[in-house]
């Protein structure tokens, strides 16, 4: 997880909390999923007013999503 703020989850438990804690925030979201196919493949947004970035499933690089 190259430029991230912290190190790569070790556990589906890690990634889950971090999902919860920004569904349950209550300043609003900057987050937004991107689908393809139906499928939730990604993540897009701007994390403290401050930072662009995405995660995009592996399976999904190199094909001009992001």
């Amino acid at each position: 997880m190259r430029y991230w703020s912290e190190v790569p989850h070790l556990s589906r438990e890690r990634t889950q909390r971090l999902l919860d804690g920004l569904i349950a925030a209550e300043e609003p979201t900057r987050y937004f999923v991107v689908e393809r196919e139906g499928a939730v493949v990604g993540t897009c947004g701007n994390h403290h007013g401050t930072e662009v970035g995405f995660m995009l499933a592996r399976g999904q690089w190199g094909q001009g999503i992001m």
